[in-house]
């Protein structure tokens, strides 16, 4: 098992560097991202000494991976970003909780590079099968999954829903891949029509997970444009989906998910 230094002490370098990392990448060049974006990612890796970085950091560097095909090398850093090095916070043993449907479908991704659509398609599987186990306990799937990732800070039930539709659409299901797309426009557009005062619970799951603080107007509205982008973007209309990602960074630069996104649209 990895160890790191003293969890906290490195961790603002760490996601400063994973800022340059997201920054670069958001760039348009010839050849790809300018070359920073690397280093600068796998720096995020090496000093990382929180969880939320850490898994952050991988799932990026697993990212970069595919895209170089290394397919192998993809997988092994979606498998550290699930398990924590022994001296972080609640480490030995399995992290990033939040994003595990999320990790299901680039796996899948990196398994289908390699030739393995046997592998893929059962980690696809296991993506859908994650979120539809915790909408169960949480009462139901589809529109109710989107508001409540709403209501979040740029993960939760936005991302999971977002990641189970695109593993859907892997698996051949485009009817149950759209109905998902649809409804992440549909909450994200009812959370904007809100207003701006109205309490909010942070039982969707704040910047620091499930049953965080209440976001402030600012950082709620754009959690709406994010879950709006995704919606679009899983439907294939980029031009919105874009508008929408760069009106979420633009109220709140902290939101990793909109970013990253934001990024994987400009190149």
């Amino acid at each position: 098992m990895k160890t790191r230094p003293s969890a906290g002490s490195h961790d603002v370098f760490a996601a400063a560097f994973l800022s340059v990392a997201l920054a670069a990448m958001s760039l348009r060049a010839a050849d790809g991202p300018p070359a920073v974006a690397k280093p600068a990612v796998n720096a995020a890796v090496t000093i990382a000494d929180n969880g939320r970085t850490w898994t952050e950091a991988h799932i990026l560097r697993g990212r970069q991976l595919i895209s170089d095909k290394r397919f192998t090398e993809a997988i092994a850093d979606f498998q550290a970003a699930v398990m924590l090095p022994t001296n972080f916070p609640g480490g030995g043993g399995p992290g990033g909780a939040a994003r595990r449907v999320e990790i299901a479908y680039w796996t899948g991704i990196a398994c289908e590079g390699m030739g393995d659509n046997t592998k893929a398609a059962a980690s696809w599987t296991n993506g859908t099968s994650s979120i539809q186990a915790s909408a169960g306990r949480r009462g139901g799937a589809g529109r109710g999954a989107g508001a409540r990732g709403a209501r979040g800070g740029g993960g939760g039930a936005t991302a999971e829903s977002f990641y189970q539709a695109l593993c859907f659409q892997k698996l051949g299901d485009a009817e149950r891949a759209r109905t998902r797309f649809q409804s992440l426009v549909e909450s994200g557009q009812t959370l904007l029509d809100q207003p701006q005062s109205a309490p909010a619970d942070g039982r969707g799951g704040g910047r620091g997970g499930r049953g965080g603080p209440p976001q402030s107007p600012g950082a709620r509205i754009a959690s709406a444009h994010y879950t709006l982008g995704l919606g679009y973007l899983g439907l294939n209309d980029l031009a919105k989906a874009k508008e929408e990602f760069s009106q979420a960074v633009a109220l709140d630069p902290d939101l990793v998910g909109a970013r990253t996104a934001l990024a994987s649209i400009k190149r």
